[in-house]
């Protein structure tokens, strides 16, 4: 079983109108613009520049600044709802969800657009789990724009709404996945996913690499049955190897019950039989232990992704109710990987406490068996070398652990350290 995780607007409906000017076509946010007159999509065109020129520090400000101008014009429940309803499906959507197995694919929807036409396609598609980042609220006098409501799935976010579903059907996170977007803002989740689609997709899109560009939903079905990398999402290496096993295991058993009952008596024959026996025997306690390798190899796995801490995107803007130095005094021993020792981050935090060890993310001569005398360990990821990150997850199998993303300052990544710290300790 797998999660079949697919944007909404763009990719679910059509997304046929973008206010000149702008990188993002969408059904719902640039049409209620268009729907308000010419003033609302001058300001709808300025959120934009905002967004490109990082004005905004998330997703959700640039959200909160579109909302304030459907209520400056005054957006009404009739024009709302019309968008939503009258939202066209993209070719081949409502005979591929008609179709699709849902005893091999578990649909979701994440979308950084309305929970309202997020819920139209959950009915029409038969569809349980699907996210989106704002809800409105309508006056029941004069039917205007009078509240609404965000919720976190912004573009680099999508990703963690569906990470407790993993949990849930117990499907491991970097493989049992599929992933169909179309825009700009698709690229970040497209990277991570296993097996990406693209329906009609915007140029950033486009580059991901080994994408799968698509113009018609139906396109999946035979692009899953027939590209290597998506046949191997179904079967684990695991799972063929103990397969073969088990095949030896019954060739091995035939060649005993033939010896038992053979009644030639030929050296000839007994030599070649013990010949084959033998091989089989070798063949088997070799495959036996390529098992329990792998089986050693997905236990790390295992423990690693129960000993993942998520970072959410307010820990890095959110003031913590501790200071991690406070943290730090309370005798936490936490290791931070990340920079070059010249960088002004790391230099940052290198003298910051005794209990915080910084390490160069690319320096690998340290003892790796050190790390599970700590209590926390931080990586930085846009800083890190392979061969550090490779040689960390031995010690992420017993060690609680976290990744961070830039996010432009020191003191962001103190307090997304400080945040994460707190919950996970209070949880604990």
């Amino acid at each position: 079983m797998k999660l079949l995780v697919c944007d909404v607007e763009g990719t679910i409906f059509k997304a046929e109108y973008k206010i000149d000017g702008t990188d993002y076509a969408s059904t719902m946010w640039q049409p209620l613009a268009r729907s308000l007159g010419d003033a609302a999509v001058d300001e709808e065109r300025e959120t934009h520049r905002k967004w490109e020129d990082k004005d905004y520090s998330n997703y959700a400000e640039w959200v909160e600044a579109t909302v304030q101008i459907h209520k400056k014009y005054g957006l009404h429940r009739d024009t709302f709802y019309s968008l939503v309803n009258s939202a066209e499906y993209n070719t081949g959507v409502l005979e591929f969800f008609a179709k699709l197995d849902r005893k091999k694919f578990i649909p979701v929807l994440v979308s950084g657009g309305f929970e309202e036409l997020i819920s139209r396609a959950m009915r029409d598609l038969n569809i349980y789990y699907g996210y989106g980042a704002c809800e409105y609220f309508f006056d029941e006098t004069d039917g205007k724009l009078a509240g609404h409501r965000l919720k976190h799935c912004d573009f680099e976010d999508k990703l963690g709404h569906i990470e407790p579903i993993f949990k849930r059907f117990e499907l491991h996170a970097k493989k049992d996945w599929v992933f169909v977007g179309d825009g700009k803002n698709d690229v970040h989740i497209a990277k991570r996913a296993p097996i990406s689609f693209a329906i009609n997709a915007h140029p950033h899109l486009a580059e991901v690499p080994r994408i799968h560009q698509i113009d018609d939903f139906m396109q999946i079905n035979d692009i899953l049955k027939t590209t290597p990398e998506s046949i191997s999402i179904y079967t684990s290496k695991e799972d063929e190897l103990q397969i073969e096993n088990n095949l030896l295991k019954k060739e091995n058993k035939q060649l005993r019950e033939e010896l038992g009952k053979s009644s030639i008596e030929t050296s000839v024959r007994e030599e070649r039989l013990s010949r084959e026996v033998h091989n089989l025997r070798k063949t088997n306690k070799e495959l036996k232990q390529q098992v329990n390798d792998l089986k050693g190899i997905v236990g790390g796995r295992n423990a690693r992704i129960e000993n993942h801490v998520a970072v959410n995107e307010d820990d890095y803007s959110m003031l913590p109710a501790e200071s991690l130095s406070e943290i730090l005094d309370g005798g936490y021993r936490v290791a931070f990987f990340g920079f070059s020792e010249n960088h002004s981050t790391y230099q940052y935090f290198s003298d910051y406490h005794r209990n915080l060890k910084v390490m160069s993310g690319f320096t690998d001569t340290y003892d790796a068996n050190f790390l599970k005398t700590y209590d926390f360990i931080f990586e930085f990821i846009d800083n890190m070398s392979h061969a550090v990150d490779k040689k960390n997850k031995a010690a992420m199998q017993y060690v609680p652990f976290a990744k961070l993303e830039e996010h432009g300052s020191p003191a962001k990544l103190e307090n997304a350290m400080a945040n994460v710290l707190i919950r996970h300790f209070k949880a604990e």
